[in-house]
């Protein structure tokens, strides 16, 4: 069960203000494990250390199952495994604290007894060593003694007793007990130092005298020779008081101490005519002071021992304590530890003083002075008390109903009726009234009352829940309906002379008495702002408004203006308000603000201040002479604001553990040495494995109010922490990140310094900016290699363009030269009709021919026709123009998908081997069809000619124009294949 500091469970049912002690929770280890306690202590951070044996319930029945060893971060208690250095552990009966804030531990097992040293800061064991050979397997070890920072420790070891000093992991002898042969030691041997002597105390043995060469002084016939007590006696306790060492004898309730002037023993305090047969336990907490726990049944009762005898300074709630419980403090003036019987830890948080408190687990509701110092006070559903505040006595005040007992619960407001020895109030179905003396009521059942007041002498007023403003008559003893309105809540009520004020859930209502109607102001739009839980009447006729939103609003009745007064922080309700002095007591769902009218300054009071409850509840306050009476959900506090004392936090924010992958090791380690946590600001995460936990506690916290835990990273807002006192994460983004880890008060004050690493979590390579940079290079790297490429097939596509331009260049310049020539001899020169038609008939042929090849260097170079489309389209055209003329049947076709790129130098290269193919059958094929195929395949073009003529002949196979094509498909890497017979030719062109 969690230790849980942050929930004030509030299990205390006292009745007077006595009691200011918080039983807070109970600690049982995990759901499996319980522990039965043999030891505590606090360490130097100020975490609280528990010891004994751990068991478990078998059957109903519990079953050993080793020692056990706890520490508290404050809110959980943590296993901590003992290494049990060759032998198995049972429990661990005993931990001192040392000087340098390390840890005896007395360790038992079933072979022997062992002591360990153990640093709570490094969590680092160390076997003590003894100077000589021990026998282990017998039960011949005391506790350890500390006196004067000395540590000391009595061993059994064969026939005789020795006394060693501890020093550290060294136990160095310092004497030989003398007569010691017939003598044990055991966990109950008990040892006392003085300058010149020491005593030991052995169970059923007596109680011996030595010096310090180990030499008997006094033995248990002569110490208790003039004494009442008898000489087998022996120490059952023992303590400091005022720089003595005191101590009782045979369990019984007297203190004595030793006088080395008179060499015997004093009887110091004898309480036992007012402990009698209870249970008791002397002890001291750690400022020094010698307390006593007395067992009263129902409660337990804390004294501490003056010169003068036992001052009562707290009582607790027993929680079914025994002579076998253990009581441990650091300073009771602020809390107690007491592990009990049961296996059970239970925590007490002591409030400051300067509250009373009174009926405890109550809900309390409306308060009525009896006097100037009895208060009428009542409850939720427990009805009504007396509270007697000089007496600090509280009594259930009864009432009847025909001379039968009926209490009155749901009471919201308790008002004087016109005889001053009755009140009015009202219950769950109307109005009743009390006679103070009698404590006879009688009532009239009407509608359900949420808030009573007073309008006139003959009239009360109330509000209910969605059913309108009601009206009482006092005389006539009826109810009225004022307003119906099916949609209001009306939470509280103020009145005048002719009108009546209500705080209602729609905002305020003011109901005029000489027009009989109402009417609803509101603050703002914001509903919250206008849900008024409470209103106050002031001495100026003015009114004060608190709000669910909490806020606090002025109201003139006369301007309707409302004013802003006060705006909490912490948005929580506003529960009732109160004047006391220049001072407002605004009373909210998380605590109690006060107000200097004045200077305007506030302040937040809550359980951290000694209050019952941060919840007030509405209806619940009333003012005094002597001080203020505010109700919670949890009891009435009494109290002077100008005496309530400030808390001051003790808690400091620890790391205790840090949980990361150790890229070294290949594994998650987790580091619990707080010296190396407490050293350490940074955290690397590995880029393959960014998870990392940090633990983390509240040392030397007494405060019972809980924390906030949250965290962020560099300045993001904060995260709360739900899940115990630990940050995770599973896995970090990539960066450099400040995380800081923060508690606060429910106020939002935040309670220690904040805990703050610098969390680096690595990314992979692929992610870093040197392989980004890299990658950056490498791009760049494709980007001009790809550039100096396009320039490459650039200049190759010029040069190319340049040769075919140049080419074709000379053809067509030929063929005009030609027509030129012919043309100046028909001009200068007188030729045959027969010659000159001749000359016609071949400029025309030229001029076509000139014509047709323009046309092919134009469509060659011209990038628009880089397609296939485009050169199917040229060869259909060209073919059609070759063969129209000469009664020759052609026909193009294409098959498949056609590709929409085709480089300049493929789509030139094919133009001309399909142009010269088409020529040879048109010149020397003497065929009557010609067909020219395209078959787009998914990897490969093949392009096929084919003609129905003679075939080629002999000799013609190897001409000039079946070269260039051949050459023509080895320039584009394309398969060239000629079929020939009498039948015609096919020609195959492949494209890969």
């Amino acid at each position: 069960m969690k230790f849980l500091l942050g929930i004030l469970l509030f299990f205390s049912w006292f009745s007077n203000a006595q009691s200011h002690a918080y039983f807070l929770s109970e600690f049982t280890g995990n759901s499996s494990v319980l522990g039965n306690i043999r030891s505590m202590a606090y360490d130097d951070s100020g975490f609280l250390w528990v010891a004994g044996q751990a068991s478990e319930v078998v059957w109903g029945m519990f079953t050993d199952r080793g020692a056990i060893l706890q520490r508290s971060d404050g809110e959980d208690f943590h296993n901590i495994p003992v290494p049990d250095f060759g032998l198995s552990i049972e429990h661990i009966s005993q931990i001192a604290v040392m000087d340098n804030g390390n840890f005896y531990l007395r360790c038992v097992s079933k072979d022997g007894i062992i002591f360990l040293v153990l640093d709570p800061e490094t969590v680092k064991f160390e076997l003590v060593i003894f100077p000589e050979s021990i026998n282990k397997k017998e039960p011949n070890f005391s506790n350890v003694f500390q006196y004067g920072g000395r540590n000391y420790i009595l061993v059994k070891n064969k026939s005789h007793i020795v006394l060693y000093e501890l020093k550290g992991t060294i136990a160095e002898k310092i004497t030989v007990l003398e007569g010691s042969e017939n003598l044990s030691v055991n966990l109950g041997a008990d040892f006392i130092p003085y300058d010149k002597v020491f005593m030991v105390g052995f169970i059923s043995q007596g109680v011996y005298f030595y010096n310090w060469n180990g030499t008997i002084v006094q033995n248990p016939a002569q110490l208790f020779f003039e004494t009442n007590i008898r000489p087998l006696a022996w120490i059952t306790g023992k303590w400091h008081f005022h720089g003595d060492e005191i101590f009782t004898l045979d369990y019984s309730p007297v203190l004595y101490r030793f006088s080395e002037e008179k060499e015997k023993i004093i009887k110091l305090f004898d309480f036992s005519s007012k402990i009698g047969w209870r249970d008791f336990w002397f002890w001291n907490d750690g400022k020094g002071r010698l307390l006593l726990a007395l067992n009263k049944g129902a409660d337990l009762e804390m004294y501490e021992i003056t010169e003068n005898g036992m001052e009562l300074i707290n009582t607790l709630d027993s929680q079914n304590i025994s002579q076998k419980s253990i009581i441990y403090s650091e300073d009771v003036d602020q809390n107690v530890w007491i592990g009990n019987p049961g296996f059970n830890l239970s925590y007490y948080w002591f409030s400051p003083g300067d509250v009373k408190r009174y009926l405890l687990s109550m809900s309390m509701r409306s308060l009525y002075p009896l006097g100037e110092n009895k208060i009428l006070a009542s409850t939720e559903f427990s009805g009504w008390y007396e509270i007697d505040l000089e007496k600090n006595t509280v009594k259930p005040y009864k009432t009847f109903k025909n001379k039968e007992e009926f209490p009155l619960n749901y009471t919201r407001n308790i008002i004087a009726a016109s005889d001053s020895t009755s009140v009015w109030t009202n219950y769950r179905y109307g109005i009743a009234k009390v006679d103070l003396k009698t404590h006879q009521y009688e009532r009239w059942e009407g509608l359900p009352v949420e808030s009573l007041e007073r309008w006139n002498d003959s009239t009360l007023v109330y509000g209910t829940m969605n059913l309108g403003l009601m009206a009482f008559n006092t005389i006539t003893k009826t109810h009225k309906s004022l307003l119906k309105n099916d949609s209001l809540c009306i939470l509280a009520i103020a009145t005048t002379e002719n009108r009546i004020f209500a705080a209602t859930d729609k905002g305020l209502l003011i109901y005029d008495g000489q027009t009989e109607t109402g009417r609803i102001y509101k603050t703002s739009k914001e509903a919250e702002d206008n849900y008024f839980s409470t209103i106050l009447k002031k001495e100026d006729g003015s009114f004060l408004l608190g709000t669910k939103s909490g806020k606090v609003f002025h109201i003139d009745p006369q301007t309707k203006n409302f004013d802003l007064l006060y705006e909490d922080g912490l948005k929580a309700p506003v529960a009732s308000l109160i004047f006391y002095g220049d001072k407002l007591s605004i009373n909210t769902f998380s605590g109690i603000i006060s107000l200097d009218l004045k200077t305007g300054k506030t302040e937040r009071y809550s359980t951290l201040n000694g209050f019952s409850s941060n919840e007030m509840n509405r209806y619940s306050a009333l003012a005094t002479k002597n001080g203020l009476l505010i109700g919670t959900v949890n009891g009435l506090n009494y109290f002077q604001p100008e005496e309530i004392s400030t808390f001051e936090s003790t808690c400091k924010m620890l790391p205790l553990a840090l949980t990361f992958f150790d890229e070294n090791k290949r594994e998650l380690i987790t580091v619990r040495d707080r010296k190396k946590l407490k050293n350490r600001s940074k955290i690397v995460l590995p880029a393959n494995n960014r998870f990392f936990q940090l633990n983390f506690g509240m040392g030397t916290c007494f405060s019972p109010g809980g924390a906030n835990f949250k965290y962020r990273l560099d300045d993001n807002p904060w995260i709360q922490l739900t899940q115990g006192r630990h940050v995770r994460f599973e896995s970090l983004a990539p960066g450099t990140y400040q995380l800081e880890v923060a508690a606060f008060y429910f106020s939002g004050k935040e309670i220690a310094e904040s805990l703050k690493f610098q969390v680096v979590a690595k990314e992979f390579f692929l992610q870093t900016l040197g392989f980004k940079l890299l990658g950056f290079l490498f791009l760049l790297a494709l980007i001009s290699a790809y550039y100096f490429n396009r320039i490459r097939k650039i200049k190759k596509e010029q040069a190319l363009r340049t040769s075919i331009s140049s080419d074709l260049h000379d053809e067509v310049g030929g063929l005009l030269t030609g027509i030129s020539m012919r043309a100046e001899i028909m001009e200068t020169t007188e030729l045959p009709e027969a010659m000159q038609k001749d000359f016609a008939k071949a400029m025309a042929i030229s001029s076509k021919e000139a014509v047709q090849a323009m046309r092919d260097v134009v469509w060659s170079i011209d990038t628009r026709k880089d397609d296939w489309e485009s050169l199917l389209f040229r060869l259909r055209e060209y073919g059609n123009l070759l063969f129209e003329d000469i009664n020759i049947d052609f026909t193009l076709e294409s098959k498949g998908a056609i590709p929409k790129t085709l480089s300049q130098k493929s789509k030139q290269s094919v133009y001309l081997i399909c142009k010269e193919a088409l020529n040879n059958a048109a010149k020397h094929a003497s065929t009557t069809k010609v067909g020219l195929e395209c078959e787009f395949l998914r990897t490969q073009i093949k392009i096929t000619i084919t003609d129905n003529g003679t075939g080629i002949k002999t000799g013609e196979v190897s001409g000039q124009g079946l070269k260039n094509m051949r050459m023509r498909a080895e320039k584009i890497k394309a398969g060239f294949e000629i079929i020939s017979s009498e039948l015609g030719t096919r020609i195959i062109l492949i494209l890969k």
